[in-house]
């Protein structure tokens, strides 16, 4: 794959949020196997503290970062295969911009009885759930999925000559329906394409609300 492939699928030649939003939808909507267009908000740098939810206002917060480069923010709330939200934080680069994080949350389906965080990441090795020690002990158990929630959880790529990097942000909160998961991350490069992780996404939210078991006779709480 040339640089200049990569560049039409990770950064545009513009400022434009008219030409940038579309093709981050058509990806999007690519992944997640939808058959008609995603509908999504163009909201401004500062705009992200808007989003509803403390938790999600936090984080993005955090993905801003206050950065001045932030161009604008994608806010998309897709209801297929599965509801979940995403805000792609689009930055300038030049005379260009890029994608600059990615912020994914869902609702899931179990009760847990405090928050959950994965650890900062290790030169070496997984980091490890820590936070409501029931919950941190089952995830830390799944080696597998521990390695897929290091590996999808990503603070640093590089693509077309640009270096992007985010503090990790990886939580599971409690909430009156049950728990929110949200994770900062950033795209996935490759030889033939530059991914937005939804599918990626969505099998790991699966695999933590499977893995999170009920406890003291409550259903789906822990």
């Amino acid at each position: 794959m040339t640089e200049k492939k990569v560049f039409t699928l990770c950064n545009f030649k513009t400022h434009q949020s008219d030409y940038v939003a579309p093709r981050v939808e058509e990806k999007l909507r690519a992944e997640i196997g939808a058959s008609l267009p995603l509908v999504y908000q163009i909201q401004g740098a500062q705009s992200a503290k808007a989003t509803a939810g403390t938790v999600m206002a936090d984080a993005a917060r955090l993905l801003v970062g206050g950065s001045g480069n932030t161009l604008f923010t994608l806010h998309f709330s897709p209801d297929q295969p599965r509801s979940f939200q995403l805000l792609v934080k689009i930055n300038r680069g030049g005379v260009g911009s890029f994608i600059g994080g990615l912020l994914y949350s869902i609702q899931l389906n179990k009760f847990i009885a405090g928050e959950v965080s994965l650890e900062k990441p290790k030169m070496f090795g997984n980091s490890k759930f820590s936070g409501q020690p029931q919950v941190s002990e089952q995830l830390n158990q799944q080696d597998e999925l521990l390695k897929q929630a290091n590996k999808f959880s990503r603070t640093r790529i590089g693509y077309s000559g640009i270096n992007v990097e985010i503090p990790r942000y990886f939580r599971i909160v409690p909430n009156e329906r049950g728990s929110l998961l949200v994770i900062g991350t950033l795209p996935k490069p490759g030889l033939s394409n530059c991914l937005l992780n939804a599918k990626e996404f969505l099998d790991l939210a699966t695999k933590i609300e499977t893995t999170v078991l009920p406890h003291n006779g409550v259903k789906g709480a822990l």
